[in-house]
């Protein structure tokens, strides 16, 4: 399992990291195109993995359709006329979402469902062998099917955040016993990740970014958390301290750079609430030659901290990202979801 020749084989994304990824259009995909290519690598998508992406991706498309069709309308009620602003059709958000999921804008083998894999998926799941599980699963256990497969003439990458696919709960990053053993069995070594970091962290070049423009970002985006703290009785008691990585991309001018600020804070009131500061956690791309942050994610902004009950509970406007939030920083922002998890 660990003799994995990373200069050749295969990387097999299961479903949820394509969707993780809008389809492979997100940054770190970029830097993926990147690792790719310097090491030799392609992927495969098997049709159980492209048809499970492209229906998600579809879903998450079309409910930004709907909306913005919504918004255009009530604009033209408002001025009467606007400039052409064409929005994708029900059909064309569904073809880009095939599309998308098939990897035609990387290095990728689409692998059709063979009525043998069928099969053997079926089984597996009715025998309700892992990855299997009582209410869901068939989807898995194909894909596991197809890992098998590829293992018989090539070596592999498989990432999955799927925790069905390892030992004991979704936090394990050991792959399920009766898995390993079954990968163990063929002739080619099997590397498994949850996540992409991993493979691209041993792919990582370093560039020095201009940490005054991550500060700029961080004080800016952070004043309005910062101030609904200062009105509940928090004080700062140390400026913001930035940390990065940065990554190389497809791109010769721009870096992936991914950035962690915390700011310390304490309790004036003498409450005894505890709090581990103000937090940023973000991601962008960084121009080389501009010197400029652009098209910033949020991952997590706020002050979280823990109340006399014990519980923790966060500064209004304290948020977690579950998904891309658009910033309109830079000239190419990106539009998804959000989960807000953190304001008590």
């Amino acid at each position: 399992m660990d003799d994995l020749d990373d200069s050749t084989g295969r990387l097999l994304l299961d479903s949820n990291i394509w969707i993780k990824e809008v389809g492979l259009m997100s940054k770190r995909a970029s830097t993926l195109r990147l690792y790719m290519k310097e090491r030799r690598k392609r992927l495969v998508v098997p049709e159980g993995v492209q048809a499970e992406a492209a229906r998600h991706l579809a879903s998450r498309m079309h409910k930004h359709t709907v909306a913005a069709r919504k918004a255009h309308e009530y604009l033209v009620r408002m001025f009467g006329t606007l400039s052409e602003w064409r929005i994708p059709s029900d059909e064309e958000v569904a073809a880009h979402a095939e599309r998308l999921a098939r990897g035609e804008d990387v290095p990728a083998d689409y692998i059709g469902l063979q009525p043998d894999t069928a099969l053997r998926g079926a089984r597996r799941w009715l025998a309700q062998r892992p990855p299997a599980t009582p209410k869901r699963g068939y989807v898995d256990c194909l894909i596991w099917e197809e890992v098998m497969n590829l293992l018989d003439s090539q070596d592999l990458c498989f990432v999955t955040n799927d925790g069905d696919f390892f030992e004991g709960n979704d936090e394990s990053n050991k792959l399920h016993r009766s898995l390993k053993e079954e990968a163990e069995a063929r002739a080619h070594a099997l590397r498994v990740e949850r996540d992409l970091d991993p493979i691209l962290n041993e792919f990582r070049s370093e560039f020095t970014i201009d940490t005054e423009v991550l500060l700029d970002f961080v004080n800016t985006r952070s004043a309005t958390i910062k101030a609904a703290a200062e009105s509940m009785g928090f004080e700062a008691t140390g400026p913001p301290v930035v940390t990065y990585k940065a990554f190389a991309t497809e791109y010769a001018r721009e870096v992936e750079v991914r950035f962690k600020s915390v700011q310390p804070f304490a309790d004036a009131m003498e409450r005894g609430w505890t709090t581990e500061g103000l937090r940023i956690e973000a991601r962008g791309l960084y121009g080389t030659e501009t010197g400029r942050l652009e098209d910033v994610t949020m991952d997590r902004e706020g002050l979280t901290y823990i109340d006399d009950a014990g519980s923790p509970k966060g500064v209004p406007g304290s948020t977690q990202y579950v998904y891309f939030e658009t910033l309109y920083v830079g000239p190419r922002p990106i539009t998804s979801d959000r989960r807000d998890i953190l304001v008590g």
